[in-house]
């Protein structure tokens, strides 16, 4: 068994920097946005068709069970910080679609 590969030692040692989901779902909503819009100009048709497909994949359906499954297992801190994630989630979604409205313009006439 080689001293150099002990999993513990590996985990000390290499330290990887943690992503930010909340500035990458801000960014994604903000292209789903930006893309939703410009379909609407160009087609004339609602945005909507566009932006609710994509935002069905941002939404954050299974960390907001996990939060449930750890409240009703008595896990009350585990719970409670996932639903704050759940929480910010749903803030960098919003964040982003109001961005994609001040980058393109909606359509003002549905």
């Amino acid at each position: 068994h080689d001293p150099r590969l002990d999993p513990r030692r590996l985990q000390r040692e290499i330290r990887v920097p943690n992503p930010r989901p909340p500035d990458g779902i801000a960014l994604a909503a903000a292209c789903v946005g930006v893309a939703s819009n410009v379909y609407a100009r160009i087609t004339n048709r609602p945005a909507a068709i566009v932006v609710l497909p994509g935002l069905l994949i941002l939404v954050p359906g299974s960390v907001g069970f996990r939060s449930l499954t750890a409240f009703l297992d008595a896990d009350t801190l585990g719970g409670l910080q996932t639903a704050i994630g759940v929480f910010f989630i749903g803030v960098s979604i919003v964040v982003g679609l109001l961005l994609a409205n001040v980058i393109v313009q909606p359509r003002k006439a549905l």
